[in-house]
């Protein structure tokens, strides 16, 4: 494996995320403010979509149609319309908000607060935020899992897991993992989730 030529971005960019068309990419741009689109066949960086004060996480939905970047200064999910490039709606989530994910079915998103040990599920056809669920000490990353049964959280500050029912909102007991996780998948068959842990340079599956 080999890099490429960098492509230009915004200042500080803190996430990406691809369409579904493989077309462009999404930055999350943390300090300028903005989201920068790149066309990834001619790799020309398109011109900056204002979405809040600090965007970190970013999760396009499964019909490209839509843009779901959360705003940690600003406490709140901010959704793009990709057909304008303009915001639709915005809504407050908890404490410091850095990572999102998208149900397969599109009808939630799930931010992770860094700030409030929380995560913040939405309802994105009603615009809605539903109770906030408890999780471990600084959630900083999720992932659902490709059946949309459950909602993976790793909490930075406690080295764990959370599992997350998306049905019923039920948390399970959290499960011990690396130090400081930063980062978790899942296969796509969903029998493995993957968890990166920040200070024991490895991956626990």
């Amino acid at each position: 494996m080999k890099t490429g030529t960098a492509i230009k971005a915004g200042p500080e960019p803190d996430a990406i995320a691809i369409s579904p068309n493989g077309a462009t990419a999404y930055v999350a741009d943390f300090s300028s403010g903005g989201m920068t689109p790149v066309n990834l066949k001619t790799r020309v960086p398109l011109k900056g979509i204002a979405v809040g004060g600090g965007p970190a996480g970013i999760a396009i939905s499964a019909t490209g149609s839509m843009a779901y970047v959360v705003d940690v200064n600003g406490d709140k999910l901010v959704a793009v319309d990709l057909a304008t490039d303009r915001v639709a709606f915005q809504v407050a989530v908890g404490s410091k908000p850095d990572a999102i994910a998208i149900t397969p079915d599109g009808k939630f998103a799930y931010v992770t607060n860094f700030g409030s040990n929380s995560v913040t599920p939405v309802n994105l056809s009603t615009r809605r935020a539903m109770k906030a669920l408890t999780v471990g000490s600084e959630p900083n990353a999720v992932a659902i899992t490709p059946n949309g049964v459950t909602a993976l959280v790793a909490n930075f500050g406690s080295g764990t897991v959370t599992a997350i029912a998306v049905a019923d909102g039920h948390v399970s007991p959290p499960v011990r993992v690396g130090a400081d996780p930063t980062g978790v998948a899942v296969l796509s068959n969903g029998t493995t989730a993957y968890v990166s842990s920040f200070r024991d340079d490895d991956v626990v599956p």
